[in-house]
């Protein structure tokens, strides 16, 4: 059964719960219906990942219920950065990108977790994106977006 509140979240000290927070409509229709908390130094030493999301939904009763909990296996301090973004998969549903900026030798990572109606956001990411690119060997970071058959490159 879900948790009301913020008191049935498990959490170790110092793990910096509540660092990044972002509302998500999920379904678009201009209210909010889920909270996203980052805790990006949450330590799990037994899974060696570090950051840890917690997904509530805001109920009628303006309650928060512990929906989803989600980390990936890393070190990178996932749940660092959260933002919603559009309709990736075309199942008009907002997708959430969370941040991982100390994974892979601090290259860093976004994670994309797919939209879910009942609970905000699939458990499992479907996609990674490592940030170890770079086009012009300068040594800098490039990045590039592709959608619906064209691309944008970002350079610093």
């Amino acid at each position: 059964m879900a948790q009301s509140g913020f008191s049935g979240v498990s959490h170790n000290i110092g793990c910096y719960f509540g660092a990044e927070l972002c509302s998500l409509d999920v379904n678009s229709d201009g209210d909010t219906d889920f909270l996203l908390v980052g805790a990006p130094l949450f330590y799990q030493p037994k899974e060696k990942r570090e950051g840890q999301l917690h997904v509530y939904r805001l109920t009628t009763e303006l309650e928060l219920r512990d929906e989803v909990k989600a980390s990936v296996s890393s070190m990178g301090r996932f749940g660092t950065s959260i933002a919603s973004v559009t309709d990736l998969n075309g199942d008009r549903l907002r997708d959430v990108a969370v941040g991982a900026p100390l994974e892979d030798e601090n290259k860093g990572a976004v994670y994309i977790f797919l939209g879910d109606g009942q609970k905000g956001i699939r458990s499992t990411f479907s996609q990674a994106i490592v940030g170890d690119m770079d086009l012009e060997d300068d040594e800098l970071p490039d990045i590039v977006i592709g959608s619906q058959g064209a691309a944008v490159v970002l350079r610093y």
